[in-house]
């Protein structure tokens, strides 16, 4: 079959093309119906809406628990360096979360401190002792990220927590071995003096406590306790759940839990 347009219309003819043999009887039906025009200007689709419905909501703080993750401390982790250790190279894939803790001993001379961190993973949440002190995050274009934030210091010792978290794997085609993910510098500057923990010792801890006991599944959620949602402000790792009706065949409801998510109140 060959295929052309006619000369000066819209039309689209269908021609027999001599150099291909048919049946008798498949002949004469195609030269029947050698020219069958089609009107390139006319064709048209119906086109698709698509409808949704609510059937529930879930705008009820009754209706929500949660379950606030452990922030570890120094005294708490098991692997220490004396030196800033790379976040892919730590937790091999596991975990997307690796937590940088240090203790800082507070001295008369440190005034209106400074926690100024630098880190080239993709997310940091900053935490000293256990009070929430804020985020920062990169970006596509911008490799890297910068925190820099007031905090408040205990007069003896003070643990900080950083919170170092990478969004998968950075894009590196074939050099990824090369790539540098997690903190790089970690400074708390006091009006007087400027305290270094580059080279500090510094202890590490993989994922989350929540993460590890798999709670995002429904036959783990009893694993840990759940609470009545409050609202808070210095804790954004708070895992929320709540309940929703399931239709079946049957059309009878069984509840299920859903929704655990990570809650930034920053």
């Amino acid at each position: 079959m060959a295929y052309g347009q006619a000369e000066g219309s819209g039309l689209l003819p269908r021609k027999l093309n001599p150099g291909i043999l048919f049946p008798p009887i498949v002949s004469r039906f195609l030269e029947s119906r050698m020219v069958v025009p089609l009107d390139i200007h006319q064709v048209k689709t119906e086109h698709n809406e698509r409808m949704t419905t609510s059937i529930e909501l879930f705008d009820s703080a009754e209706r929500w628990e949660e379950f606030e993750d452990v922030i570890p401390n120094f005294s708490d982790t098991s692997i220490k360096s004396n030196t800033l250790l790379e976040h892919m190279n730590m937790t091999k894939d596991e975990s997307d979360y690796l937590w940088y803790t240090f203790r800082f001993q507070q001295n008369s001379t440190c005034t209106k401190p400074l926690l100024h961190i630098e880190s080239l993973g993709h997310v940091v949440h900053v935490f000293a002792n256990k009070m929430y002190f804020g985020t920062a995050h990169g970006s596509h274009d911008v490799k890297g990220l910068t925190f820099e934030n007031s905090i408040l210091l205990n007069n003896d010792i003070s643990n900080i927590s950083v919170l170092s978290v990478m969004v998968g794997l950075p894009d590196s085609g074939p050099f990824l071995e090369k790539r540098f993910a997690g903190l790089t510098s970690v400074e708390i500057r006091c009006s007087e003096e400027v305290y270094n923990f580059t080279d500090h010792e510094c202890g590490y801890q993989v994922g989350l406590l929540g993460e590890k006991l798999h709670i995002y599944d429904e036959q783990n959620l009893s694993n840990v306790d759940w609470s009545k949602t409050r609202i808070s402000t210095n804790q954004p790792l708070t895992c929320l759940g709540t309940g929703a009706s399931s239709r079946y065949e049957n059309e009878t409801f069984l509840p299920v839990r859903i929704g655990l998510n990570c809650k930034d109140n920053d």
